[in-house]
C-alpha cells in the first residue's frame, strides 16, 4: 500500500484534468508515507500510469515481475559461471520457483529491483575477479554502487551482499603473500 500511495499522488501530480482537491489529497498522502528509500519503482509506476491513461494496478505487478526476470538472467549467467549450464538452469529454477519469488513478482515493492541489482551486481564482481583489468573493473564499479544507492545507508540489506562478496578471495587469485611464498 506504501509504494502505491506514493505512485499514485506522484501520477495525480501530472494530470490536469483531475479535481484540485483529489490531486492535494493524493499528494497530502503521498507525504505521509514519508521517504524510505529512492521512489524509482513509484515513479516507472507513475511514469506507467501516465501512458496506461489511468492508475491501473497491473503495470507496477508487471514492472516487479520484470525486474524480478532481470535478475533471473543474473542468476543463470552467476551459475553457469561458478558451474556449467546444468547449474544455471538449477539456479535460475530455484531463483524463480522459491515462495518469495512468487510473492514479491506479485505485489508493489522495490524488492524485486533491489535484488535484482544486487546479483548482477555479484555476477559483475565475479566476473572482475576472474579477469581483472581497468576497463571491466570501471563496469563492475558500477554494479555495486547502483545497488546500495537503490536503498540507504542505515539499510544495510545491499551491503551485506555486496561488501562480503567482494572482500571474498576468489580460488582463481591469490594475493601478494601468498605468491611471494
Amino acid at each position: 500500500m506504501h509504494s502505491a500511495l506514493i505512485a499514485r499522488g506522484m501520477y495525480y501530480q501530472t494530470r490536469a484534468d483531475v479535481p484540485e482537491w483529489q490531486r492535494e489529497m493524493a499528494d497530502a498522502q503521498r507525504r505521509a508515507e514519508g521517504l524510505i528509500e529512492p521512489q524509482i519503482m513509484e515513479t516507472l509506476a507513475a511514469f506507467g500510469y501516465r501512458l496506461a491513461g489511468s492508475e491501473q494496478l497491473w503495470i507496477p505487478r508487471l514492472l516487479s515481475i520484470l525486474f524480478w526476470l532481470i535478475g533471473g538472467v543474473a542468476v543463470f549467467l552467476l551459475g553457469r559461471d561458478l558451474t556449467d549450464a546444468n547449474g544455471g538452469v538449477a539456479a535460475l529454477f530455484f531463483y524463480t520457483a522459491l515462495q518469495y519469488s512468487v510473492i514479491a513478482s506479485r505485489s508493489f515493492q522495490p524488492d524485486p529491483l533491489l535484488t535484482a541489482a544486487i546479483v548482477w551486481a555479484l555476477w559483475a564482481i565475479l566476473r572482475w575477479q576472474r579477469q581483472p583489468g581497468w576497463g571491466r573493473g570501471g563496469r563492475t564499479a558500477r554494479f555495486p554502487r547502483s545497488g546500495r544507492q537503490l536503498r540507504p545507508w542505515h539499510q544495510p540489506l545491499p551491503q551485506v551482499f555486496q561488501l562480503g562478496s567482494q572482500r571474498r578471495r576468489s580460488p582463481e587469485r591469490t594475493g601478494r603473500r601468498e605468491r611471494a611464498r
